[in-house]
C-alpha cells in the first residue's frame, strides 16, 4: 500500500541564500512539502520571506498558516 505523508519542517529561523535552490528542489521533487518559519519578525534586516517556488516560507499570521495547511492537505 502506498501512503503519502506530507513532510513539513517548522522552525523559527531564516535561511541563507545558499539554501534557496535546495529548499525549492526538495519541494519540487516531492521529498518535502516545505520549510516554514513561524517567526514573522526574525530581524530588522532584509531577510528571505519566501523562495521562488515556496520551498521556504515565512508564515506571517494564523490565516496564512491555515491556508498553507489546507493547500498541502488538498494535494495528491
Amino acid at each position: 500500500m502506498d501512503t503519502k505523508i506530507p513532510i513539513i519542517v517548522l522552525g523559527i529561523s531564516l535561511i541563507t541564500s545558499n539554501y534557496l535552490n535546495k529548499v525549492d528542489f526538495l519541494k519540487n521533487s516531492g521529498v518535502m512539502q516545505g520549510f516554514w518559519s513561524l517567526n514573522n519578525m526574525p530581524t530588522d534586516t532584509d531577510h528571505i520571506e519566501v523562495t521562488e517556488n515556496k520551498g521556504f516560507q515565512t508564515i506571517i499570521n494564523l490565516v496564512m498558516l491555515q491556508e498553507q495547511i489546507n493547500e498541502v492537505l488538498s494535494k495528491n
